[in-house]
């Protein structure tokens, strides 16, 4: 069975429809599907840069592939080996959490944020109120870690492990139980 890939070029053919074409020229290369995907990396990164939406499929096809580990991600892809753990994390979140990351320009820290949380309903809830608001990237992880998730500073726990939910005290700069 043939099956023909496009590997670069999808938002230039976008245009080209959208102007009316209805043909293009395109080369053809029978490659394996690692290479195609070596060869969308190497595009985008010579153009400036990945989506969010791209990061996430490229890390997910990297690792899933269990030929590459994190660090070998990061380095394949120009990025800090934290952010590929975060990018992971964040894409076996739910789609609903996975679409708001994407499409709301959510920041990579406060959606890695969220998974301290219980389930799906609860991040939802906290990241559409943190959406709702006009909040920097660092009140959004503090809401998110104190008031929402009750994470001591000190010990580490949350309210959901001390089955208490108003159990913090701010003390100085900390979050104590």
């Amino acid at each position: 069975e043939t099956r023909l890939v496009l590997i670069y070029g999808e938002s230039r053919i976008r245009e080209l429809i959208k102007l009316g074409k209805k043909s293009v020229h395109a080369k053809l290369w029978n490659v394996a599907p690692e290479t195609a995907l070596y060869m969308q990396i190497a595009e985008n990164a010579a153009r400036g840069g990945y989506s969010k939406p791209q990061l996430l499929e490229y890390i997910t096809k990297l690792v899933e592939s269990k030929k590459f580990k994190k660090a070998q991600v990061a380095k394949l892809l120009g990025i800090d080996p934290a952010e590929v753990t975060k990018l992971a994390t964040i894409n076996e979140m739910s789609e609903p959490l996975k679409t708001r990351f994407m499409e709301r320009n959510v920041p990579i820290d406060v959606m890695y944020e969220l998974r301290i949380l219980a389930n799906d309903e609860a991040r939802l809830r906290t990241l559409d109120t943190l959406l709702a608001g006009q909040y920097s990237k660092d009140t959004a992880k503090h809401f998110i870690r104190h008031i929402i998730a009750g994470l001591c500073d000190e010990c580490g726990t949350t309210s959901n492990s001390r089955n208490d939910l108003h159990a913090l005290s701010f003390y100085g700069d900390k979050w104590l139980c």
